[in-house]
């Protein structure tokens, strides 16, 4: 009787530590699941191979066929940071380069940047002319009389190096960013006066 009370106890106590070893596990698992969410949006955010967050959109997500308006492709510089200007004679860091791919129907003028800014660059002794912070381009375009109405894709392949006053940063050849212009013809929006390009601080 005494080793049959005995056996069930053992067996109680075993069954305890399975609970608290499963226990133990899920919370592993929950921590583990957490860590990998959290990583995956660092992933997506600043890095110091990818400092620069680049962001494209229209200023109306809905345009009528025959009217101008125009997209935005947005620089989020961090501070400490630069990005190489638009003049392709550039050298520290080198030159960003915008590129959109043809879309039928489609007419793009050229993009329009911000100033620069000067920064002083003490490895060379000089200057060098920049863009920093929240750096708004802007890309007019207009759309044909005779486009039919849908949704379309526009693709843009930009260049750009990020760069500090010590030197540059790896060089981001072609990267392609998208986004989508609606056209519909009854559209009641009125034709976007385009904005100008214009450089704004970034959150530190």
């Amino acid at each position: 009787m005494d080793f049959g009370i005995s056996n069930i106890l053992e067996i109680k106590y075993w069954e305890k530590k399975m609970k608290k070893l499963l226990l133990s596990f899920k919370l592993l698992r929950l921590e583990l699941i957490v860590i990998l969410s959290l990583f995956s949006f660092n992933a997506y955010s600043q890095t110091v191979d990818n400092p620069i967050l680049i962001s494209f959109k229209p200023i109306n997500s809905v345009v009528k066929q025959g009217t101008k308006s125009a997209l935005i492709l947005k620089f989020k510089v961090p501070l400490g940071y630069w990005l190489g200007s638009n003049n392709k004679a550039a050298r520290n860091p080198a030159p960003t380069i915008i590129k959109m791919e043809s879309t039928n129907g489609f007419i793009f003028e050229k993009p329009l940047f911000p100033k620069t800014v000067a920064k002083g660059v003490p490895v060379h002794k000089g200057y060098s002319f920049v863009f920093d912070g929240e750096v708004n381009v802007v890309i007019p375009f207009k759309t044909l009389k005779s486009l039919k109405n849908g949704s379309y894709k526009i693709t843009t392949k930009i260049t750009y190096t990020p760069g500090l006053n010590a030197g540059q940063l790896i060089t981001h050849i072609n990267e392609k960013y998208f986004t989508t212009v609606t056209v519909d013809r009854n559209s009641q929006l009125l034709q976007a006066k385009s904005p100008q390009p214009f450089t704004g601080k970034v959150p530190a």
